[in-house]
């Protein structure tokens, strides 16, 4: 198969083995690969009725046909599980090298399943793969796990080039705010994929691959890649977000008060883009990718996305960046997802204000404002010494018999406020796993100029970056790049020719698999917190259903 390795790697964690499977070809072909494939391979083995920290949940990952091959932005390996955060099935975006590593090893994806007997890490190597025992890597933190495991490899260049995806203590604890992280990056829309890892008693997954992957037609992908980075180039947008990443919407958030504080209750203080910007020493791209929008430090640890950054910061009452940096390293660190994390804690103090936390395990030093306390709780949610704290949010609502004070979806805390941006509420409201913009949002500026009919404009961008996860392509990619142009780049590596329409018929495909999953596992319908229903919400949401053929 030109573009795939036809392949995935099979392993039962509670029997100890790993076996190869060769590819459905049918299947291929209808999902593609990446998000497509692995929510079909997730929804066809796993009953929606589970608990997600059960051994009967399963771990799917699976590369795109255009991951690791040279196409722009082809970098995306996803995740799929039901997450233990939402109960909602959840596919999350590994970036960087993950994806194209794996697709190098000789498998396009891994269908993990069981619990092992002990804490151990999956090692592959070229279509080799063993389960290596990890009680040595215990209640490590992320940047020790990964540095334990370079260490074990005695080729140096070998254990550069390795990859590597692993849980903190928060996913050994099994705490719902627990995340996933890849060479010292958050995975993107992994909370409550930690959990999941550690109730499988999975530390790590290691990849490193050698093998090549077949192309099609050569001169016609080189052709396609080329027009691709041109499109980029002529590209306004996609310039803004390569030197701005996702604070290219900053002050149009603010100006439009989508940007909150103090856990939605006041309007948010300014920061400045130029503040923000003095803390970005260095830009760095993904595999293949010609944007380069992740910000580091200078030692090369990432910096916050705009989502954490707010999370961790004014809806907190916190306006001082160093603080809000060192409490985003400390949620990478220990695997916490640092969104749902840090309006956690605005949740707290909210609830305090209102005197709502008189229960013992709840009285904590938290206050709107007090970095100290800030980091010393923050630190304290894997020691166990608060265990509520863990349970996000939703669970600390839920836990007080105060369901009607979270503002979220589908027990996923919001970042952005949604009452005075109907588009973004929208797709808070339908989203397959929570209040989220990640599957169904692209950072761009003009953004809030809303014009057109909302409903296919949020149905279009759902079904676009569901299919560019199943093709292998950051999301990012469509602020430059066209779906023709997608098309032409998976024809040159794969041989498959498919419209623009074809693309978001299997991007609506995907969608419609993930919204029966929930269904079946009895998730809450579609909805939002009160305080953000805007006066055309359910004539919205109703034609949203419609468009989509939902009852």
């Amino acid at each position: 198969m030109f573009g795939y390795q036809g392949k995935f790697l099979r392993v039962d964690l509670s029997k100890a083995e790993t076996n190869l499977e060769e590819a459905d070809t049918e299947v291929y072909l209808n999902f593609l690969g990446g998000r497509g494939l692995g929510v079909k391979i997730f929804s066809a083995e796993v009953s929606p009725e589970i608990t997600p920290l059960s051994p009967e949940n399963k771990i799917v990952m699976a590369t795109g046909p255009l991951t690791g091959t040279g196409a722009s932005c082809g970098s995306i390996c996803n995740i799929v599980t039901k997450s233990s955060l939402t109960k909602t099935i959840i596919s999350a975006q590994a970036k960087l090298y993950f994806g194209a590593e794996l697709k190098a090893s000789g498998y396009d994806g891994i269908i993990i399943e069981g619990r092992a007997q002990e804490p151990s890490y999956l090692f592959i190597k070229d279509q080799k793969a063993q389960l290596l025992p990890a009680k040595y890597l215990s209640e490590m933190n992320t940047d020790q796990t990964e540095a334990l495991i370079r260490s074990t490899i005695n080729d140096p260049w070998e254990a550069r080039e390795i990859r590597i995806i692993s849980i903190g203590p928060a996913g050994e604890k099994l705490l719902p705010l627990a995340a996933l992280v890849t060479d010292g990056m958050l995975v993107p829309n992994s909370v409550g994929i930690g959990a999941v890892f550690g109730s499988k008693n999975l530390k790590a997954i290691v990849v490193r691959g050698t093998k090549d992957i077949l192309i099609h037609d050569p001169k016609l992908f080189l052709k396609a890649v080329v027009n691709s980075i041109n499109e980029f180039y002529q590209s306004s947008s996609l310039k803004a977000f390569s030197e701005l990443s996702s604070y290219v919407i900053l002050e149009e958030f603010l100006n439009n008060g989508i940007l909150s504080g103090f856990y939605f209750r006041k309007p948010a203080h300014p920061i400045s883009l130029a503040h923000i910007k003095s803390y970005w020493q260095r830009n760095r791209g993904c595999f293949a990718c010609p944007v380069s929008c992740l910000k580091t430090k200078e030692n090369g640890e990432f910096l916050p996305d705009i989502d954490a950054l707010w999370a961790l910061g004014p809806l907190s009452g916190i306006y001082d960046l160093k603080t809000i940096i060192t409490a985003y390293d400390i949620c990478i660190k220990m695997g916490l997802d640092p969104v749902e994390t840090g309006l956690t804690l605005a949740c707290l103090m909210s609830l305090k204000e209102r005197g709502l936390l008189e229960k013992e395990e709840l009285k904590i030093k938290l206050q709107f404002g007090n970095k100290e306390a800030f980091l010393d709780i923050l630190t304290s949610i894997v020691k166990e010494k608060e265990p509520i704290l863990g349970k996000g949010a939703f669970g600390v609502c839920q836990y007080l018999d105060k369901p009607d004070l979270f503002i979220g979806v589908k027990g996923r805390s919001a970042a952005f406020d949604a009452q005075s941006y109907w588009p973004l509420g929208l797709q808070y409201a339908t989203s397959s796993c929570g209040a989220t913009h990640l599957n169904g949002f692209v950072f761009s500026q003009g953004i809030t100029k809303v014009r057109g009919d909302i409903v296919s404009q949020v149905k279009t961008l759902q079904d676009k970056i569901a299919v560019l996860e199943a093709l292998g392509i950051c999301p990012h990619g469509l602020a430059g790049l066209s779906l023709d142009t997608m098309a032409s780049m998976l024809e040159g590596v794969s041989g498959i020719t498919l419209t623009q329409e074809d693309l978001l018929k299997i991007g609506e495909s995907i969608y419609q698999l993930e919204h029966e999953f929930n269904q079946k596992a009895g998730i809450e319908e579609d909805n939002l917190p009160k305080r953000w229903l805007f006066p055309n919400f359910s004539n919205l949401l109703k034609d949203y259903h419609q468009l989509r053929g939902w009852q």
